[in-house]
C-alpha cells in the first residue's frame, strides 16, 4: 500500500502534478461541494502532504526532451491564468494561481537569459506551481483557452499544452477588448510586474517569452483548413463543459 501511494506521486511531466485537482476524496468533496473555500483548503491539506514525495523524484525530467518541458510547463500556466479569471475564483484560490504564474514565469525568463539547459535546476519549482495551479483550477476551473483548445488537440494531435498556447493570448486580447478591467487588469498588472513591462504591453511581452519556450506556429500549420473552424466552433459551443 506504502508503495502504491508513492508511484502515485511520481509525476512525470510539469503539468501532470496538477492533476492532484483529482486526489480529492470523494466523501468529503460531497460533504462541502457548497463551499469552495472548503474545498480548496482540502485540496491544500493533500498537496502538502504529497509535495515532499513528489519534489523527491525531479530527477525523472533530467532526461526528458525539451518540448515536453515546454508543453507541459505552458499548460500550468494557463491553468494558472485561467483559474485566476475565472468567476468561480475564490480569494483563496487566486493565492494559488498568481503564486503559480509567478513561479513559472520567473522560470522563463531565467530560462530566456540563460538558455534551454538551464531549466533542470527549476523542476521543483515549476513542480510546486504546478501543484498550486492544480490547487487553484480545481475549484475555479479553467474556461475559453482550454474549451477552444480541445478541437485542435483531438482533430491534429497537437499536444495540450501546445493546442492551449496556440488560442492562449489571443483569447486574452479578447478579453481585453471586450471588457478590459476587473480580474483582468488584475492579471495585467501583476504580469507586468513580472516581466518589467506597462501593461499596454504586457500580453505582447507575455507572448514573445512564451515563443522563446514553445515558438507559436499558425493554425494551417498544423493542419486546420478554414471550413475546419465552424465545426471547431460548434464542438466548442455545444460540447465543452469549460465556459463557465
Amino acid at each position: 500500500q506504502e508503495d502504491e501511494r508513492l508511484s502515485r506521486c511520481i509525476r512525470r511531466t510539469c503539468s501532470t502534478a496538477e492533476k492532484y485537482k483529482n486526489c480529492k476524496d470523494r466523501k468529503g468533496s460531497e460533504s462541502c461541494k457548497d463551499n469552495k473555500n472548503q474545498i480548496a483548503l482540502m485540496y491544500y491539506r493533500q498537496a502538502l502532504f504529497q509535495i515532499k514525495e513528489c519534489l523527491f523524484f525531479n530527477s525523472t525530467y533530467i532526461n526528458k526532451p525539451f518540448k515536453v518541458f515546454a508543453t507541459s510547463s505552458v499548460d500550468a500556466l494557463v491553468h494558472a491564468v485561467e483559474s485566476a479569471l475565472s468567476p468561480a475564483a475564490t480569494e483563496t484560490t487566486k493565492l494559488f494561481s498568481y503564486k503559480a504564474m509567478e513561479m513559472i514565469l520567473c522560470a522563463y525568463r531565467y530560462i530566456r537569459e540563460h538558455g534551454k539547459d538551464a531549466r533542470e535546476p527549476l523542476y521543483g519549482d515549476l513542480l510546486t506551481a504546478a501543484l498550486y495551479a492544480g490547487i487553484a483550477f480545481g475549484t475555479a476551473g479553467c474556461a475559453a483557452v482550454h474549451a477552444m483548445s480541445y478541437p485542435l488537440g483531438v482533430t491534429c494531435h497537437v499536444a495540450h499544452g501546445e493546442s492551449n498556447y496556440a488560442v492562449f493570448t489571443n483569447v486574452l486580447k479578447a478579453y481585453e477588448q471586450r471588457r478590459d478591467g476587473g480580474e483582468l487588469s488584475v492579471f495585467k498588472a501583476f504580469a507586468a510586474r513580472i516581466l518589467g513591462v506597462s501593461e499596454k504591453e504586457v500580453l505582447t511581452e507575455l507572448a514573445r517569452l512564451i515563443d522563446v519556450i514553445l515558438p507559436k506556429k499558425r493554425l494551417r500549420e498544423y493542419g486546420v483548413t478554414e471550413d475546419m473552424i465552424p465545426a471547431f466552433a460548434h464542438s466548442v459551443e455545444t460540447e465543452q463543459k469549460r465556459l463557465t
